[in-house]
């Protein structure tokens, strides 16, 4: 009699536990440790397609495809806390469904003692958190914006570097080419008809596919670059940040992009730095600047295909007109010989002033030193036409050194020890006149 007692309440504890696991809207497990057996509520055969009874497990669930690879190590490390005997344990999945969708759960085990305090079986729950996750994957992205944007984010996008396609952004930039989602095409699309001119290859180089990716690859997952862009009918300065990193997802490789409008900051950078540059009399650049901008040009010309002239100018007798009208009036000719130099020489040529009345010139890519001639004589006639204020009797006059580049000078110490004989030889001849270098002076 107690024998069947015992027996009838085990078969209604069994029927109370299976309407429960058919009940609930979450999968239910029974795994048994010594046969490696595992009993699936009806709704995993619902999603996923697989028997009420599972033998060999874990594996037979991973060889079926449920488990999907990227959370592999997490749904193994739940058996062999299991094996070692916890008492609880969880981790989160990603399983693909019978219906080939992708969905994310929480899977937790409860372990149940024999008399002897082994772990006999475990009672799973299988927790379908994907609505959850996506909300929690769309709150990481978000701060991701943010957190590359700042307050300041005018605009961002996101990229699958991977698939070679954009994500998210600006309607604009979506609709530039229709016929293709290539990430690296669009952008040149993009560029060509936003970017200022002189930008276009920087940009597209520091921005495609394959540079993002080897940035990644080599530890680099944040690159920004400033750049000028068109907008409306004006020219701004903005900045793109770009950061990298694999999508929990998928397990691509992605890219979140900011562009924010930084020109009132980058104006004022400029301003900043051309006065750094800049003689604070005359505007042109001051010495160090002089010097550094025509090493750039010297030091790594190509050999044998870049001529250059250097000159050096210097007013006759300064110091006398100094003396003579005082400093204003001395300030007021190095003024206007800046002014004169400007107009005689091309945009591209560095205009330099490197001391009290000595001025510096390097003209880039001359054909012949005939050319440089011409200039040095246009040179000295200019000083001949500037006038002092309330002193029409004063006549002002310069003479001219120059060196050739890369004949008699290949970098800058050379060039201007060679243009500074010229200038001397031209001094002692009588002044008011250029001198080229040559090896007999």
């Amino acid at each position: 009699n107690k024998a069947k007692n015992t027996e009838l309440a085990l078969k209604i504890d069994d029927e109370r536990y299976k309407i429960a696991m058919q009940s609930t809207g979450d999968i239910i497990i029974d795994y048994d440790m010594k046969t490696h057996i595992m009993y699936h509520s009806l709704k995993a055969k619902e999603i996923y397609g697989v028997p009420e009874f599972i033998e060999n497990m874990p594996q037979s669930i991973l060889d079926k495809g449920v488990v999907l690879s990227e959370t592999k190590d997490e749904y193994l490390d739940l058996f062999r806390q299991l094996s070692n005997g916890v008492k609880k344990c969880s981790a989160v999945i990603k399983t693909r469904g019978i219906d080939g969708s992708i969905l994310w759960n929480m899977l937790s085990f409860t372990s149940i003692f024999d008399d002897e305090g082994n772990v006999a079986r475990a009672i799973g729950v299988l927790q379908d958190i994907t609505r959850e996750k996506s909300i929690e994957i769309l709150q990481k992205r978000d701060e991701r914006y943010l957190e590359i944007s700042g307050s300041e984010g005018t605009s961002y996008y996101e990229v699958d570097l991977t698939n070679r396609c954009f994500i998210y952004g600006p309607e604009n930039i979506m609709k530039t080419n229709s016929s293709t989602n290539d990430f690296n095409t669009v952008l040149k699309a993009i560029i060509s008809e936003n970017i200022y001119a002189d930008d276009c290859e920087f940009v597209f180089e520091n921005s495609r596919i394959e540079m993002l990716v080897n940035n990644y690859n080599s530890g680099i997952s944040h690159t920004t670059i400033e750049f000028r862009k068109i907008f409306k009918d004006s020219i701004i300065w903005v900045e793109c940040s770009m950061q990298c990193f694999v999508d929990d997802t998928t397990g691509d490789l992605h890219c979140v992009g900011s562009i924010r409008n930084i020109n009132e900051m980058k104006v004022k950078e400029l301003l900043l730095k051309e006065k750094a540059e800049r003689d604070l009399l005359t505007g042109l650049y001051n010495k160090i600047t002089t010097e550094i901008l025509i090493k750039n040009l010297t030091d790594f010309a190509e050999k044998g295909e870049v001529s250059g002239a250097f000159l050096v100018i210097d007013l006759d007798n300064f110091k006398n007109i100094n003396d003579t009208f005082g400093h204003i009036s001395g300030d007021e000719v190095l003024v206007k010989v800046a002014k004169k130099l400007i107009a005689i020489f091309r945009d591209g040529d560095i205009i330099g002033r490197i001391g009290g009345d000595e001025f510096v010139v390097y003209m880039n890519h001359v054909d012949s030193p005939i050319i440089v001639g011409k200039k040095a004589m246009q040179v000295c006639d200019m000083f001949r036409k500037i006038e002092i204020s309330g002193a029409l009797d004063c006549r002002i006059k310069g003479s001219v050194g120059i060196s050739i580049f890369p004949t008699y000078g290949k970098n800058f110490e050379e060039l201007y020890k060679n243009a500074d004989k010229a200038l001397y030889a031209a001094k002692r001849q009588g002044k008011d006149k250029y001198i080229q270098y040559t090896e007999n002076l």
